[in-house]
């Protein structure tokens, strides 16, 4: 996301990250990530709730994905580190225009199911045509 800030902003996109780490383990994530995007805590999952993002099983957590996933974090040589974290918390991606319309809707079934960029960046050209 983060390569592609400029195209999103020129489809009036802004990023905001809405995460359930709280405190010092957020400020980690933020540094480690070095995400330059605004974050949100959301410690009580609300918004989790209110997107109807579930909670995985063991079996969606142990993908080859994300066990691929984090082989290519320790090629480069990035350490990886136990957390207290909930790891069965799945995500989602998201689109609201200006009006609070949902526009878009990704819901994970897994820790690495994330839409493509360019899936994203096409809805995003789409809608900016349609307004």
């Amino acid at each position: 996301m983060q390569k592609n800030k400029d195209q999103f902003e020129a489809c009036g996109v802004d990023i905001i990250i809405v995460s359930f780490s709280e405190g010092l383990k957020l400020q980690e994530y933020i540094e480690y990530y070095k995400w330059i995007f605004p974050i949100y805590s959301d410690a009580e999952r609300k918004i989790y709730k209110l997107f109807g993002l579930g909670r995985a099983r063991k079996t969606q957590i142990f993908t080859f994905g994300v066990i691929w996933k984090y082989l290519k974090l320790i090629a480069q040589g990035k350490k990886l580190k136990k957390t207290n974290e909930d790891v069965y918390q799945l995500g989602g991606d998201f689109m609201i225009d200006g009006k609070g319309i949902l526009q878009y809707c990704f819901e994970s079934e897994n820790p690495d199911d994330r839409p493509s960029i360019e899936e994203l960046l096409k809805t995003a050209k789409n809608y900016l045509q349609s307004v």
